[in-house]
């Protein structure tokens, strides 16, 4: 087994420039990923981009446009994807707001043992939110996605729920306490594991 003291790092920029009416464009960028400065090859880095059409109304907001997102490992640039993205979201009462992200990317990954992973993925996310008595926040979701391949071993559809709750406190801090769980099925047989890989994964952050 190999330990190593690392940093999480996540830094989100957005922008909006107002169009006539209730029409925009929207541009917004979301760099995250885990350093490890002892063990650089190991270090992981993702940029997702957006830029689009975005209109809001008092209880729905809308916004459509194209995608790019990059990842890297190491030093190296372990993928690239172009694509398309849409979210929106609709307030259904003033305590309660739902919403809807759809993503369709192409990968290309560059890395030479990494290039049975070129392919398309779709991916869908539900998402809702609920002011409760006492500054608390319920959170729940669904989530889908279709990972294409030109190996069905290397191709895999996941299904996933999320369920959480946030506490405010004060003006300037808050408290989340969120738990996952998701199946992703594979779509042919691994000679490594004889069998139809299946995973499983519940995540508690």
């Amino acid at each position: 087994p190999i330990t190593a003291a690392g940093v999480s790092v996540e830094a989100a920029v957005s922008r909006r420039v107002a169009l006539a009416g209730q029409d925009g464009l929207r541009g917004r960028a979301l760099l995250f990923g885990d350093l490890y400065p002892r063990w650089q090859d190991y270090t992981q880095t993702t940029l997702i981009t957006r830029i689009g059409y975005d209109r809001q109304t008092a209880s729905d907001a809308l916004t459509v446009g194209p995608s790019f997102d990059l990842g890297t490992l190491g030093s190296a640039l372990l993928y690239r994807a172009w694509g398309v993205n849409g979210e929106w979201t609709h307030r259904l009462s003033p305590r309660t707001q739902l919403k809807l992200e759809g993503n369709y990317r192409h990968y290309a990954y560059p890395l030479r043992g990494y290039r049975a992973q070129d392919g398309d993925q779709a991916d869908l996310f539900l998402t809702g939110w609920s002011l409760m008595p006492g500054g608390l926040t319920l959170i729940a979701g669904g989530d889908w996605v279709d990972k294409g391949a030109d190996a069905p071993v290397d191709a895999w559809r996941q299904y996933g729920a999320r369920l959480g709750i946030g506490k405010t406190l004060g003006r300037s801090a808050s408290l989340v306490l969120l738990g996952a769980a998701r199946r992703r099925d594979y779509g042919g047989y691994s000679p490594l594991f004889e069998a139809k890989r299946r995973d499983r994964e519940q995540v508690l952050t």
